[in-house]
């Protein structure tokens, strides 16, 4: 069975929602649905009409905090932001916050098919019996994700 999926308030100042309403909506979650411990929280810029809303930076600090007061793994979608789009390789650097996980996609292969789960060593350590590694017919993708990092790098020096 899947787990339950919950929503907060997204911070848009324009419609008058700030960061502390989607905090304090966050803990209202906390007290009448969710049990924190082994939670997941996934941080995500969210596309609407085609503009990219950017995350804020105390959002993704203050959530930082809340995740490892409480043993939340951060979860950061870079998908649409990654790969130097922002200005920075991943956009949760502009925050100077360090998600337990990320997901990457989309340019990291420059349009070919690729994507990837980013994450600290102790969460994509393989567990026994299992591997984490998918490796198939993807030669084309791994070299053009490569390649983009090749040229990443050399822009950003």
């Amino acid at each position: 069975m899947l787990s339950e999926i919950y929503h907060v308030p997204y911070p848009m100042p324009y419609h008058g929602v700030t960061v502390e309403h989607s905090l304090q909506a966050l803990e209202q979650l906390f007290k009448a649905d969710v049990d924190p411990p082994g939670s997941r929280r996934s941080s995500s810029s969210r596309s609407r009409r085609g503009r990219l809303l950017c995350r804020a930076a105390e959002l993704l600090r203050r959530l930082r905090s809340l995740c490892d007061s409480h043993g939340i793994v951060l979860i950061a979608d870079e998908i649409q932001t990654g790969f130097a789009r922002t200005g920075r390789m991943f956009a949760v650097e502009h925050a100077g916050i360090e998600p337990d996980l990320m997901a990457v996609a989309k340019s990291v292969a420059g349009g070919l098919p690729l994507s990837a789960v980013i994450g600290k060593a102790d969460i994509m350590a393989p567990r026994s019996g299992r591997t984490r590694r998918h490796i198939r017919r993807l030669a084309a993708g791994l070299r053009a994700g490569l390649a983009v990092l090749q040229v990443i790098v050399r822009s950003s020096c």
